[in-house]
């Protein structure tokens, strides 16, 4: 008889959900019983990802293999420790037994017959990580596209030598840098949200090793083989990454942290590419608008700015990356990538096509608004001058009379109302331009943003090192 705490089979059932990436396909896997020595062990095995949950058991019963199918845990399962009894009859049909604080319960189980497929895996010699590198394999994940092309985007690259950890779409790319691991290869893994997951996602004790066709993660009680791609080409992610930007920004975590939360609020939210204007001139500031001609702007006061003025345009789903990753320093090259730097991680991001950046409201002129003309002041002697002028008369002037203006003399009541007339003008016809502007380009933004897209990161080829 073996028996399995019910607690363990609830975390082993919701950590299990974690390990294929997408839509899970096809019957749950089994999972296999094993205990000895003191220990219980639940183990599932996924296409690409294999995982373990050990526990202690009082139990010095003799070494014993038992396998049931997965809804047998689901039934089990609960958030208390006592524990569940497996007992297997005749004819691999049994019984799945707990007391439940009085009022006892129990399902029947149809086992399943053990074969070679069920033996375990081999544990290779691990040695102890920074337990950050749970976070960077998750955000690794998340990273990766859910299909593949020409390259192998939908796993995680873990450089063995250069201790980093890389993952891309094409659009987004995240390096997750020092780490030290205890083999030299490069591999590629599946990109499995397992690492995000609440059961293991807070363990301290992280370890790593590898085996001719798997990279073993440990972390506390759990142990996960994820399967090592025999073939696939990466991109060179690295090699892509701008070395020089002539605008950069000290992103203050202060500003991130109130940034964050507003990005989903901006107008522009129901835009294919959800774009935001990063407008770095002093300080950063944070732009966006919509067809509706609503724009909205924040400004990051504590987010200083070195370097020319850059306005870039970015998906707000990449800055928002950008921010939660905590990169304090952006990197801004127009005709390049946006490059994030952290602790630890890089973040580069493709860039939009310039034209969905929104530029600061133009002020139009106010046609009811005469501008006052100024002539320029002769006098040398800014004091008043006291000349009394001769009284003048109806009559003849002494010494002749007094000739009139000119006719062409300029009248600057005249010249004003022209003016105002002229402004008024220019306004209405500007007005009429930015609208045929708008009209003529709104069909050409979708395509066009697209196909810069593709260019953005312009990755080279490369290869599994």
């Amino acid at each position: 008889m073996l028996a399995v705490p019910r607690r363990l089979a609830r975390r082993f059932r919701a950590a299990c959900a974690k390990c294929t990436s997408g839509r899970p396909r096809g019957p749950a896997p089994c999972v296999v019983i094993r205990q000895a020595n003191g220990c219980v062990t639940l183990t599932a095995t996924f296409p690409e990802a294999t995982l373990e949950l050990a526990c202690a058991t009082s139990a010095r019963g003799r070494a014993e293999v038992l396998i049931v199918p997965m809804t047998t845990l689901e039934a089990v399962a609960a958030n208390s420790d006592e524990p569940v009894e497996f007992d297997m009859g005749d004819q691999l049909e049994g019984i799945a037994r707990w007391a439940g604080d009085g009022a006892p319960g129990s399902v029947p189980v149809t086992f399943v017959l053990p074969g070679k497929q069920h033996d375990p895996l081999p544990r290779p010699e691990t040695k102890p990580v920074a337990a950050r590198m749970l976070a960077a394999l998750h955000e690794a994940g998340r990273t990766s596209s859910r299909e593949d092309g020409r390259f192998a985007l939908s796993r995680v690259q873990v450089l063995g030598a250069k201790g980093r950890i890389i993952a891309t779409d094409g659009k987004i790319a995240v390096l997750f840098d020092g780490f030290t691991f205890p083999f030299a290869g490069d591999v590629l893994i599946p990109a499995v949200p397992l690492f995000g997951s609440p059961e293991v996602r807070d363990e301290t004790d992280v370890q790593i090793g590898r085996t001719a066709s798997h990279l073993v993660v440990s972390a506390g009680d759990w142990t996960v083989w994820l399967t090592v791609a025999p073939a696939g080409k990466f991109p060179d992610v690295a090699a892509v990454i701008p070395r020089h930007a002539p605008t950069t920004v000290a992103l203050d975590r202060g500003d991130a942290a109130a940034m964050l939360p507003q990005l989903p609020g901006f107008p522009g939210q129901a835009h294919d590419l959800r774009p935001v204007t990063l407008c770095a001139d002093g300080v950063l500031a944070v732009r966006a608008g919509d067809d509706t001609g609503a724009v909205k702007e924040v400004l990051l006061a504590q987010s200083p700015v070195t370097g020319p003025a850059a306005h870039v345009a970015l998906d707000r789903r990449a800055l928002a990356r950008v921010l939660a990753l905590g990169c304090t320093a952006l990197r801004i090259s127009p005709d390049k990538s946006l490059v994030g730097e952290g602790d630890g991680v890089t973040v580069l991001a493709a860039l939009l096509d310039p034209e969905l950046t929104v530029a600061p409201e133009p002020r139009t002129p106010n046609p009811d608004m005469i501008v006052p003309i100024s002539t320029p002041n002769t006098n040398p002697n800014p004091k008043r001058n006291t000349t009394v002028k001769p009284h003048e008369t109806n009559g003849p002037a002494p010494g002749g009379r007094h000739d009139p203006p000119a006719p062409d003399a300029p009248d600057p009541l005249v010249a004003a109302e022209e003016l105002r007339a002229a402004l008024a003008d220019a306004a209405t016809k500007a007005a009429r331009l930015v609208a045929a502007l708008k009209a003529s380009k709104k069909e050409q933004k979708v395509l066009a943003n697209v196909l810069t897209n593709l260019k953005q990161l312009n990755l080279g080829t490369g290869g599994v090192r």
